[in-house]
């Protein structure tokens, strides 16, 4: 797991002297590798807020997803590959395409610069219509008759344009991961996918909590909170 979450491995004194930094790149370059100093150019600490902050850290997760698919493609093999790669791709994806449509929000130029280059379902062709469309919309549009993800982002334009807000996108792959989790723990043989099957179940629950929490301190009222919520059905 160490491959999503790097900072993991950092002891209290290098995460210290890190927190204390205020250069990206500096931080991009001792956190991560020169892929991700790459992905993270056009960025300054200075001007991160709002939809701007939460590009970089798509981009600085889709590192970190990426790094954990070429692993499982890379290095595993048998059951395991097979049922971790689905896991590990659909995040790899789905970063892309998050990537994409909150750049079109903001108007965020070199759009191409900050992908992660390796595609799962989500192929350069797919890449490319994204990229082509004329705004967020239209994207989201592009993104729900895709052949292989258009069940679990059915409806995305409407939702966006009823909370003009992404984390839908965000719930929607936690929802389709849970299901595949699901699948694994009852597939057969045995394999280290249920390790990771496992794991983000729990991932998952420390995220609802979070938000609800979250959620709660903010006033929401329940019909808006629930929406933030993966839960299996």
């Amino acid at each position: 797991m160490a491959t999503r979450q790097p900072l993991a491995l950092m002891n209290e004194q290098e995460l210290h002297r890190l927190y204390s930094n205020d250069d990206l790149s500096t931080i991009a370059r001792e956190a991560g590798d020169r892929h991700l100093v790459e992905r993270l150019k056009g960025f300054s600490m200075t001007d991160i807020e709002g939809e701007k902050a939460s590009l970089l850290r798509d981009v600085i997760n889709g590192w970190g997803e990426e790094r954990f698919y070429k692993y499982i493609n890379e290095k595993l093999s048998g059951p395991d590959r097979e049922n971790c790669l689905p896991i590990a791709g659909s995040a790899i994806d789905i970063a892309n395409l998050t990537i994409i449509v909150r750049s079109k929000i903001i108007g965020a130029s070199g759009i191409k610069d900050h992908l992660i280059p390796s595609h799962w379902k989500l192929n350069q062709r797919a890449i490319d219509q994204l990229l082509a469309a004329t705004d967020v919309t239209q994207a989201l549009d592009v993104a729900a008759s895709h052949e292989y993800y258009s069940r679990i982002l059915s409806g995305a334009r409407q939702k966006y344009e009823e909370s003009k807000s992404l984390s839908f996108i965000e719930v929607a792959l936690r929802r389709y991961q849970l299901d595949l989790s699901r699948r694994v723990f009852l597939g057969f043989p045995y394999s280290v996918g249920i390790v990771l099957a496992f794991l983000i179940l729990k991932e998952n629950e420390a995220r609802n909590v979070a938000a609800v929490l979250a959620g709660v301190a903010a006033g929401l009222p329940a019909d808006e909170l629930r929406p933030l919520l993966a839960l299996q059905e």
